[in-house]
């Protein structure tokens, strides 16, 4: 093209390094984007992310960290500063900065880098960039899963300092990740947290904490938060009456467990678990 006279314009470079990330060669789609700065044009958002997301999928998560730093960062601001924070990756609007984190983090989780991911809570803040629900979800749900259900619970303060209200998501982890330290009391503190400050509990929710009770051989306090569910407006599915159906069953709690199986049955969700 170029020996014909043909200069490339910005539209043709973006095809050539999504064609080259597409065929995972991303030493060349680097090139390329090495020759968009050489011939003075400004690489777009689209550019960017697709070389971002590209070395993410690589696991190259440092390189992926540094192109952002040393490369995109400013650009991004300006772009975020030009269309309002929002643009389009994928047919989803998402903000540049919460997209990069949550990629980052979902992949060093996988990964097992815990200590990365700390450290990456510590940069959040130092740029003082503004994380969404989503990002501190990640973290809460990461932490959680490898045992730093402390550091959890400190960055669900921080989401509330922030203004960001934790989701049914992140309280469950939370929830989950006390049981296994056997931090029973704890996960009721956490529980009831939830429940005062007019948070919709699911019954997924519901169920988790049923269960853990049950597992427990807390077949009041199981019992209590059914009658809860049922006050607030939550009705049980068929998993939750199974749970109840079982620990009765194994308490020989035979005519209450008859019961809870009755109602199932009226209620037409007998079939989904039988």
């Amino acid at each position: 093209m170029e020996l014909k006279g043909i200069h490339g314009d910005i539209v043709i470079f973006r095809i050539f390094i999504n064609s080259f990330c597409q065929l995972s060669q991303i030493t060349l789609a680097f090139s390329v984007f090495s020759k968009i700065l050489k011939l003075g044009y400004e690489p777009d958002v689209i550019i960017l992310s697709r070389l971002i997301i590209d070395l993410h999928r690589k696991r190259q998560f440092k390189e992926a960290c540094n192109f952002y730093d040393k490369v995109a960062f400013n650009i991004y601001q300006k772009f975020l500063a030009e269309e309002h924070g929002v643009y389009i990756i994928r047919e989803s609007k998402l903000k540049v900065v919460i997209y990069k984190y949550n990629k980052i983090i979902d992949g060093l989780w996988k990964d097992g880098k815990i200590s990365c991911i700390l450290a990456l809570i510590d940069e959040i803040h130092d740029r003082n960039e503004r994380a969404d629900g989503m990002t501190y979800t990640s973290l809460v749900v990461a932490l959680c899963k490898e045992g730093y259900v402390d550091m959890a619970i400190g960055l669900v303060r921080k989401m509330r300092e922030k203004g960001i209200v934790p989701d049914e998501h992140a309280y469950t982890s939370l929830m989950n990740g006390l049981w296994k330290v056997n931090r029973f009391n704890d996960a009721q503190e956490i529980f009831q947290d939830f429940l005062t400050k007019g948070y919709r509990v699911s019954v997924h929710t519901y169920t988790v904490m049923i269960n853990d009770l049950c597992k427990r051989d807390l077949l009041d306090e199981a019992l209590n938060l059914w009658s809860m569910m049922k006050d607030n407006g939550c009705m049980p599915h068929a998993e939750t009456f199974k749970v109840m159906i079982c620990a009765l069953y194994e308490k020989n709690e035979i005519q209450k467990a008859k019961k809870f199986l009755q109602e199932m049955i009226i209620r037409g969700l007998y079939s989904m678990t039988s």
